[in-house]
Formats: C-alpha cells, sequence, structure tokens
C-alpha cells in the first residue's frame, strides 16, 4: 500500500506543528538575545555564551516563590 493512502495521523502532525514552533520560538529568542549581547559589548565569549542560553529564562515572581516556614529539615526531629 503507498504512503499516500495511509489514513492522516493527525496527533502526529499536531505535535509535529507545537514542537517546531517551540524550536521557532527558542530561535528568536536566541537570536534576540545574540543581538543584544552584541550591541552591549559583552568582553567575552563566556558571557555571550551564557547570555544566549538563558535567552528562554524569565524572572520569578513573588508568586513562584512560597517559603515553607513549617516544614523541618529533618521530620524524624520534632
Amino acid at each position: 500500500m503507498s504512503k499516500l493512502r495511509l489514513p492522516i495521523n493527525y496527533k502526529s502532525l499536531e505535535l509535529e506543528l507545537e514542537e517546531s514552533l517551540k524550536a521557532d520560538e527558542l530561535y528568536k529568542l536566541q537570536n534576540d538575545a545574540k543581538l543584544r549581547a552584541m550591541e552591549q559589548n559583552v568582553p567575552t565569549y563566556e558571557d555571550f555564551r551564557q547570555m544566549v542560553n538563558a535567552a528562554h529564562l524569565k524572572p520569578l515572581n513573588r508568586d513562584n516563590v512560597k517559603t515553607k516556614i513549617n516544614k523541618s529539615w529533618n521530620p524524624l526531629a520534632r
């Protein structure tokens, strides 16, 4: 049977599309970080590389950081 006559796997196509969109977004973020690094005249290649590798990171909000006051590091010693 020819591949043209097989039924289309829409779930697989959707997953491939989502992966491609994520990869494209990461590429754009890294490219923008490269341009920013060049504009800022970063002193070393290591600094440039760190800026590019951290391009996808976002700062934390207060809601993201939760303190655990009542938690003991040793649950057996109460």
